[in-house]
């Protein structure tokens, strides 16, 4: 039997109106979900990309046995490029050459920080790296043999690149403060035992080694950033 044009209208009519009704509560829980997901996808991301803008930064520190005013100046850079298209004026980067003494210590041998991370000062002791770790342990400063430690030589480093980054989601749905992400990296000269800084770029005039410095000196970098030196 038909249903009569009337009643099938009323009943269509009836269904739209339900499906309005679902669509109205559903909504705003759906949308919650597309802009909570959103919040979390960006926050991840400008962490990946903080994390890696680190390790970047070793990267390029550790390429060359001398670097300039200029050459410290494009690694910052190079480092802060990595987190486009992501803003960058809001990340601090610091970036520390270590030094073994020969004596089971170690020493700062240049630092030079941007931003919120201020440089670590010259020649000062350096025991423990960013993650908490013991310094020597990555110098490989001591080996025990003969019954007692042998102390390694002078012509040990590495270089220390740490990074702080705030970043809050544009959407804001879900994280609606900023995020603080920090970050460290380490990595070794692979030109000498140590990176020469500050250089003046003449072949016969390199930086002298850390275990021969007894002075220390600052030089601020076009970029605005500050470094201490030892020489």
């Amino acid at each position: 039997m038909l249903m009569p044009a009337t009643r099938l209208a009323t009943r269509l009519r009836s269904r739209r109106g339900t499906a309005s009704v679902e669509l109205a509560i559903v909504m705003p829980v759906l949308l919650s979900m597309v802009l909570g997901i959103s919040d979390v996808a960006m926050t991840t991301v400008a962490k990946f990309k903080s994390s890696n803008a680190t390790a970047t930064g070793a990267d390029l520190a550790t390429q060359a046995a001398n670097l300039q005013n200029a050459d410290m100046t494009d690694i910052f850079a190079g480092a802060l490029n990595v987190m486009a298209p992501l803003p960058s004026a809001g990340m601090g980067v610091r970036i520390t050459s270590v030094a073994a003494t020969g004596n089971g210590s170690a020493i700062v041998h240049w630092s030079c920080g941007l931003g919120s991370l201020q440089p670590l000062q010259a020649r000062a002791g350096f025991s423990k790296l960013a993650n908490g770790d013991g310094i020597e342990n990555a110098l490989n400063m001591s080996n025990f043999s003969g019954g007692g430690y042998n102390y390694s030589g002078t012509d040990i480093s590495l270089i220390q690149v740490e990074t702080t980054y705030s970043y809050t989601p544009p959407a804001g749905f879900v994280i609606k403060t900023a995020q603080v992400m920090t970050a460290a990296y380490i990595d070794y000269p692979r030109q000498a035992g140590y990176v020469g800084f500050p250089w003046d770029g003449v072949t016969t005039h390199p930086p002298p080694a850390p275990s021969t410095t007894t002075k220390t000196g600052s030089t601020t970098l076009s970029n605005g950033a500050t470094c201490n030196y030892a020489y």
